[in-house]
């Protein structure tokens, strides 16, 4: 949400099924969020994106484990400070999410409202600091 000069606060997606994609996408862009969305874990590797303020991984994606992202992240200097939510079917992935230094583990299936007070949770947070 931009307020005066502040530049809007901006979520990565990460995940490789397009209906939850397009389902974040406009929930979190109707609330005023920039909304970028990966269908692969290999651009996150590789660092081909623009660094967000919120990363949403999904825990199963087809090409690598989300918490091995969620690991990659945390240890770059880069993205360490960078908040993450891991989202999975299976509930036992909680533990390892954390672990791996998600801030927050969301089970699916999910009510996208939700996700969205995460979000906005996480925006007063980032705005305070």
């Amino acid at each position: 949400m931009t307020k005066g000069n502040t530049k809007p606060f901006r979520i990565l997606v990460i995940d490789d099924d397009p209906d939850i994609l397009n389902e974040f996408n406009l929930a979190l862009g109707s609330e005023g969020f920039d909304v970028d969305v990966l269908r692969s874990g290999k651009y996150i590797l590789h660092n081909q994106f623009v660094k967000p303020d919120l990363f949403i991984v999904d825990y199963r994606l087809p090409d690598i484990d989300g918490i091995v992202v969620c690991r990659y992240l945390k240890a770059s200097p880069n993205y360490r400070e960078v908040p993450i939510i891991v989202i999975s079917l299976d509930p036992r992935m909680e533990r390892k999410a954390l672990e791996a230094g998600a801030r927050a583990f969301i089970e699916m299936p999910f009510d996208i409202a939700e996700v969205v007070n995460f979000v906005r949770a996480f925006r007063r947070e980032h705005s305070a600091s």
